[in-house]
């Protein structure tokens, strides 16, 4: 192997004396053009005795550009080996040999600033190419306030009257068009709790005033007859007013006895606020449903309240059942021995559950909080609202609910339309603006029909008679 070696470095050393001669006897300029970067990966040493070894570390190949005189002699093993060697000798004459990898040089593009602008554009651009999206308008994402403004369209008259004290309740008379009474919260000034408004061109002008002991807390126009107001005070007392146009401030003409004096021998007297009033007829009598939030059901004559006809008690203490609202959906004439299943009612009780009137659970919900108010608005089906900001629809013999609708505001209030099935009325309050919805889930479900926007007073009740709505407020 080491004969071979040295005749291999021999031809070289012959090969490079013969490329000094031809370059000095060239009469060509010689123009040196960079040289390339060399790097050794692997060395192999080689041992030789000839002391005259050559060193081409330093070894450049220059680039002979050829004279006019003389043509241009391209040798490509100037510039290019198939192996390339690299020798070197060391003072002991020793020559040592290694693999060289040529790396070229590239030259290094300038690079163009882009702005993020046409960075931009040329992102919109390739979204829409990939995605074949077509932008028509952009969109401001900038905060900007939007005036609410009322549905006037919606109101057809507003009437009003200069009040210092809070309204409780309110009703339309069935009797006369444009009569109203209201009943306040007691006032240590005033005398009176309600009073009877008649509209005459377009004012209001008050032509009674009521009186109670106790603060009013439901107050209704007698259907039967025109000339009586049926309410019913904080005490779970029943009171009634004849109507007299020549007197100033009216007492109730009738009313229960007191609960103190009553012993509970034949009958259940009301020990609590009563939360229905309803206006039925026993064999041809006018007589008065009454229910308290105690669980006592009472059916009273118009004309005589010292003793009911009917008394019996829903709830006991076992069931821990505590009445908030009541919907009464049985028949107005009862013929006979009344019975307590025909007295067909929805029961709301504080825990957010829904009772009949023999306190068996319908409907639940075991994500719904507390119910702020309940309605019947249609053949077997009812609806409440919830503080969690949603509506449900209860279908009869379904204990889940069967629809749930949601919204942007707590509904307080919910009224129906009379002689319109699945038509109703939500008042609520949101960022300090008041909002009355009209519903009609026969046509629209999600979402209603017509919107009253407030921003001064609350609605404190909402009612709805043959011919308009009516709201009420501070």
């Amino acid at each position: 192997m080491s004969e071979e070696r040295q005749q291999l470095l021999e031809q070289k050393r012959k090969r490079l004396q013969e490329l000094k001669q031809r370059r000095n006897g060239q009469s060509a300029s010689v123009v040196e053009m960079p040289r390339p970067k060399t790097a050794v990966d692997a060395s192999t040493q080689t041992t030789t005795e000839n002391s005259n070894s050559l060193n081409l570390d330093s070894y450049a190949a220059p680039v002979v550009t050829s004279s006019k005189d003389q043509p241009l002699t391209d040798n490509r093993q100037l510039t290019r080996f198939d192996v390339a060697i690299q020798a070197t000798t060391d003072d002991t004459g020793h020559t040592r040999a290694g693999n060289t990898e040529m790396t070229a040089t590239r030259s290094i593009s300038t690079k163009k600033e882009i702005s993020s602008f046409d960075l931009n554009e040329a992102l919109i651009e390739s979204v829409k190419l990939v995605n074949r999206i077509q932008i028509n308008k952009s969109i401001n994402l900038s905060e900007t306030k939007i005036e609410s403004k009322t549905n006037s369209a919606f109101i057809k008259r507003t009437l009003s009257f200069t009040l210092d004290r809070q309204i409780i309740d309110l009703d339309v008379s069935p009797h006369k068009e444009g009569q109203f009474v209201v009943c306040y919260t007691k006032s240590t000034t005033d005398n009176y709790d309600a009073i009877v408004f008649d509209q005459v061109s377009d004012k209001l002008l008050p032509v009674n005033y009521l009186s109670c002991i106790s603060v009013i807390t439901k107050i209704r126009f007698d259907v039967n007859n025109t000339g009586r107001i049926i309410g019913s005070s904080s005490n779970g007392a029943l009171c009634i007013w004849e109507i007299e146009f020549a007197a100033l401030i009216q007492s109730p003409s009738l009313s229960t006895p007191p609960s103190f004096l009553t012993t509970k021998r034949e009958w259940q007297p009301h020990l609590d606020e009563l939360v229905l009033l309803q206006q039925v007829k026993v064999d041809t009598n006018e007589c008065i449903l009454t229910l308290s939030k105690d669980g006592v059901l009472n059916i009273w004559s118009s004309n005589l309240l010292n003793k009911p006809k009917y008394s019996v008690k829903l709830s006991d203490e076992a069931s821990g059942v505590r009445i908030k609202d009541a919907v009464y959906l049985g028949n107005d004439m009862f013929v006979g021995e009344i019975n307590k299943r025909l007295l067909k009612m929805v029961l709301v009780s504080l825990d957010g559950k829904i009772y009949n009137q023999e306190l068996n659970l319908i409907h639940e919900d075991k994500h719904s909080l507390v119910i702020n108010s309940v309605e019947s608005i249609g053949k077997d089906m009812i609806i409440s609202a919830h503080s969690d900001w949603q509506l449900r629809l209860w279908k009869e013999g379904q204990t889940a609910p069967f629809k749930i609708l949601s919204m942007f505001y707590v509904a307080k209030h919910i009224v129906k339309r009379p002689h319109a099935d699945y038509q109703f009325i939500t008042v609520g309050l949101f960022k300090q603006k008041y909002y009355v919805d009209l519903w009609d889930i026969s046509k629209k479900l999600y979402s209603p029909l017509l919107r009253i926007v407030e921003e001064t007073d609350p609605p404190n009740f909402t009612l709805l008679d043959q011919r308009e709505l009516q709201l009420g407020g501070f």
